[in-house]
């Protein structure tokens, strides 16, 4: 690996091309201890690391078949981007497509915050998930998910 002389930055070269510039990534995973309750008082008591992603989702919500999309995940739950009002605690039924051919899988969630329909500061409109069923299969596809983007980053910051 050589550096840059103009920026100092490491370049790396792919099969013999010119080197590429490569700027390390300022990657922000969210704690989650450090995260919303969602019941109201502010208090932070996430447990998981919230990793970003966007992924399409196929949910079942009060009976009704939706199509959206989760813009973080965890092993404790994601954020369901929507504009539509959903009622704290509604449970929901979720078919997540993972990224990087690492599959899918189903679960059972529950409302537990929202952001409205407009959003906030620092959120997007939306809806925070808890999972609260998820088989053995799901709990195996989510965990090879982390252990990907963890090893993904971990590569990029290097």
């Amino acid at each position: 690996m050589s550096r840059d002389k103009a920026s100092g930055e490491n370049l790396r070269t792919v099969s013999g091309d010119k080197p590429l510039q490569i700027k390390k990534p300022s990657i922000t995973l969210a704690n989650e201890r450090n995260e919303k309750s969602g019941n109201g008082s502010g208090k932070e008591n996430r447990l998981h690391t919230r990793l970003p992603l966007v992924v399409r989702a196929e949910m079942q919500i009060d009976g009704t078949q939706q199509i959206g999309y989760l813009t973080n995940l965890s092993l404790g739950g994601a954020f369901l981007a929507t504009k539509e009002m959903l009622a704290i605690g509604t449970p929901v039924h979720l078919h997540v497509f993972l990224p990087w051919k690492l599959g899918e899988f189903e679960a059972e969630a529950r409302i537990v915050w929202s952001s409205g329909k407009d959003g906030n500061e620092t959120d997007p409109p939306g809806v925070g998930l808890q999972f609260t069923g998820l088989d053995s299969h799901a709990e195996s596809r989510l965990r090879a998910y982390v252990g990907a983007f963890l090893r993904l980053v971990a590569q990029i910051e290097e």
